[in-house]
């Protein structure tokens, strides 16, 4: 009896109907990357958006005239986020190689062949090239950010 009560019950919360409360004001896009941040919110079937740069904020309304810039803007904030992942994920592989490199030669014992040691030589010299690489995306990216943002705030 009390199994069929527990089931029935059950049964009407998944068929009832969930109202929801709309509010006037919904976040739809959040992102913090270094000293950046935007946030996007749909008010009254318009876009707002809030940046900011260190301790410069700026709400803007979303029109035909920016929103070019606030997608670069957004796009732009993304990159640089998978940028600064990708270069730790650089350094994190090239420091692995180091050391690995230096156990290697240190170990006398190992008497390793001359290609396993050109092959160590030449990952080592792609993965400093990825971070030297990747270093000069940063800037390029971060370049974009800045003035994006001063057309933005202007």
């Amino acid at each position: 009896m009390k199994s069929k009560l527990i089931i029935i019950l059950c049964l009407i919360g998944i068929l009832t109907p969930i109202t929801k409360t709309v509010a006037s004001e919904e976040i739809i896009l959040k992102k913090e990357v270094g000293e950046y941040n935007y946030s996007v919110k749909k008010k009254d079937n318009n876009y707002v958006w809030d940046i900011s740069y260190k301790n410069s904020n700026s709400t803007l309304k979303e029109t035909d005239e920016n929103r070019l810039y606030l997608e670069r803007f957004r796009d732009s904030l993304n990159k640089l986020d998978q940028q600064k992942l990708k270069l730790c994920a650089s350094i994190i592989y090239t420091i692995l190689l180091l050391l690995f490199s230096i156990i290697i030669l240190v170990w006398k014992r190992l008497e390793t062949p001359k290609w396993f040691l050109l092959l160590i030589s030449i990952l080592l010299i792609i993965s400093i090239y990825s971070v030297l690489q990747t270093t000069s995306d940063l800037y390029v990216i971060q370049e974009d950010i800045d003035f994006i943002y001063q057309r933005l705030i202007q």
